[in-house]
């Protein structure tokens, strides 16, 4: 493939391809490891920021329990006498103070009675108290920063205990709940809003009966204030949400609330990434960590899903989506500017091996000349290369090489004219001596003239190969050859097959069978009446493409006489069944029918010298390839 290009383009191919072909290699190698080693920092990044994340929401959720269970060992005790629940704000108070992420601890009795300490969300603290189980009015009033009632901020509202999803829920299920996430806001002048949850105990009696349910409740507006801090980018986000995708906390501005008082679910969200984040997390069932790089509008992200709350008894999933350029960015850069580099340095290497190429060049040039000169037959060519030391030892072994071979061919043409003229003498003197004792005999006169007829058709072979050469004897030719003496038009003959050149071994071998098949149809066969036909072909049989097939030979009298018993069983024909393979390794085999014979043989094709079907092209193959006629 690569001769049919010049050096002068092959040179700088060769050097510059491999040269590319590394620079690409190395630079996509390095990219792809450092791809690999930034996934996996970023996943580790990831996992801390959920490990930070999931460590502030675990402290979060377990202290409204904690409180719960504080509060019921103190009503248990009589601390917090649920009689009079007007002397419970003091106490309820200091703990707000002290848990800082508590928004609201409110008690609920079974008779409908209730009361609560909230932390608004406009900074204020209030105390909110339902004395009688009856009424349907709740008085409250804001406290000072010592918790003292402020009696004048009092003001009353219509509440039902019953009706409060932190009491109904604990009540209903009989044991300690979470409400569904809410929107928490409050106070006076401020249209702050943030989430809340609250977390319901119920306390029964020995008998079974309940006393209430104490409740606290949390917001969730410091855990957003800590996902703000976490660094994740440009377009990178945290978000804390329910298993169904309701938005409880963020890094982002992104609004909690709709515009209709519901909480923000992502799937809705007009952002696309966090819209897509929404269902993501919708079709996320499993319980484990879930990390996969996911596309949105043509734009690759981190994503890293865990559920957090689990031992608390919340169904939460913290969710975090990172851009990879945030990552891989310099890396993409990094690997544009080796490509480029390499790219400059197969150039440089192209301009370099050019101009050694376009140096070597011209001897070569100059050497091809003067080799097909030497092709040619021009011998007596010298060849003087220059440039290098090297062109001159090659072109000064060249020149011996042809003075050798100059010398050889002549010694060889002579010998070849001398033992051409030889053989042709013995021939002659042999096929005179055969007509003599045939002329001169009066018994065995068959035997004779068949004798005379094989040397005729040997001699007849011997100088075809003569006139051919080294190329062989077409197979064509020595059928017509050898036949000729014994048909009466050359249409009693027809030939069919592809071009074979048998080998000179192999030609005298098959010269002999030819000429016995036709001496027998002239004496017995086909060729013995006006009208008798011949039809002669053969095929290759070669599967394997490799020349080591067969060439399968038929010779078949279709226009004949039917056999007698000295045609079948005469020496002619054993002769010819033994002969093929003993001398070239064939088989042979003769069979008779109403027409006459056939007779069919197979000849291992390494007795044939094939041809390329361009006889005159520049390339040659070992073997060739044996054409059509």
């Amino acid at each position: 493939m690569t001769s049919r290009f010049p050096i002068n383009i092959m040179a700088p191919l060769l050097i510059g391809i491999p040269v590319l072909a590394l620079g690409i290699w190395l630079s996509m190698m390095w990219n792809h490891e450092s791809r690999i080693a930034v996934a996996e920092l970023a996943h580790e990044k990831i996992e801390q920021i959920h490990e930070l994340a999931a460590l502030k929401i675990h402290d979060m959720t377990t202290m409204p329990p904690m409180i719960c269970e504080l509060n019921e060992d103190l009503i248990r005790d009589g601390d917090l006498d649920t009689s009079d629940l007007r002397s419970w704000h003091p106490r309820l108070f200091d703990e707000l103070q002290a848990f800082e992420m508590l928004s609201s601890i409110t008690w609920g009795s079974e008779d409908g009675r209730g009361l609560w300490v909230a932390r608004y969300a406009d900074g204020n603290f209030y105390f909110d108290l339902k004395e009688n189980g009856n009424s349907t009015v709740m008085n409250e009033w804001r406290l000072n920063e010592n918790g003292t009632i402020i009696e004048h901020t009092m003001h009353r509202f219509e509440w039902d205990l019953f009706s409060r999803p932190w009491y109904a829920t604990p009540k209903s299920r009989g044991e300690a709940s979470w409400t569904e996430p809410y929107l928490w806001a409050g106070g006076d002048q401020t249209d702050k809003t943030t989430v809340g949850v609250s977390y319901g105990l119920p306390l029964y009696r020995e008998d079974g009966s309940l006393i209430g349910v104490i409740d606290a409740d949390f917001q969730l507006g410091d855990l957003a204030e800590f996902l703000k801090t976490i660094e994740t980018g440009r377009d990178g986000v945290v978000i804390l949400s329910t298993d169904d995708g309701q938005l409880l906390a963020a890094s982002n501005e992104i609004p909690f609330s709709d515009g209709d008082g519901v909480l923000q679910h992502l799937s809705t969200a007009d952002d696309v990434v966090i819209a897509q984040m929404g269902v993501l997390v919708e079709e996320t069932v499993s319980s484990h960590d879930v990390s996969e790089t996911i596309t949105i509008k043509n734009k690759s992200y981190y994503m890293h899903i865990s559920p957090v709350g689990e031992e608390q008894g919340l169904d939460w999933q913290l969710v975090t989506i990172i851009p990879t350029n945030a990552f891989i960015g310099n890396i993409e850069a990094h690997f544009r500017q080796s490509m480029f580099l390499s790219i400059a340095a197969v150039i440089f290497v192209v301009i370099i091996a050019s101009a050694m190429a376009r140096w070597l060049l011209n001897p070569l040039s100059t050497l091809i000349s003067k080799l097909k000169l030497v092709g040619e037959g021009h011998l007596d060519t010298k060849v003087q290369l220059g440039t290098a030391k090297e062109y001159v030892n090659l072109g000064a072994a060249i020149n011996e090489m042809t003075s050798s071979l100059h010398a050889s061919q002549s010694r060889e043409q002579f010998l070849r004219r001398e033992l051409d003229h030889r053989v042709k003498n013995m021939l002659a003197e042999i096929l005179a001596l055969c007509r003599q004792a045939a002329d001169r005999s009066d018994t065995d006169r068959k035997l004779l003239d068949d004798l005379v007829s094989q040397v005729a058709s040997l001699t007849g072979v011997h100088d075809l190969l003569g006139k051919r050469g080294a190329e062989g004897l077409h197979l064509r030719e020595l059928i017509d050859s050898c036949s000729s003496p014994y048909v009466q038009s050359n249409s009693q003959i027809e030939k069919e097959g592809p071009v074979a050149f048998i080998k000179p071994n192999a030609a005298m071998c098959l010269a002999l069978v030819t000429n016995e098949l036709a001496n027998n149809a002239r004496k017995y066969g086909a060729l013995s009446i006006e009208n008798g036909l011949i039809r002669t072909s053969w095929s290759i049989d070669d599967p394997n493409g490799d020349y080591s097939g067969v060439l399968k030979w038929t010779w078949e009298e279709v226009r004949g006489v039917a056999p007698d018993g000295k045609y079948k069983n005469g020496f002619g024909t054993q002769m010819i069944e033994a002969i093929i393979p003993y001398e070239i390794s064939g088989t042979a085999s003769i069979d008779f029918n109403s027409n006459g014979l056939l007779f069919t043989a197979t000849i291992p094709l390494n007795c044939f010298i094939l041809k390329n079907e361009d006889d005159d092209g520049d390339e040659d193959d070992e073997q060739g390839t044996l054409i059509n006629d």
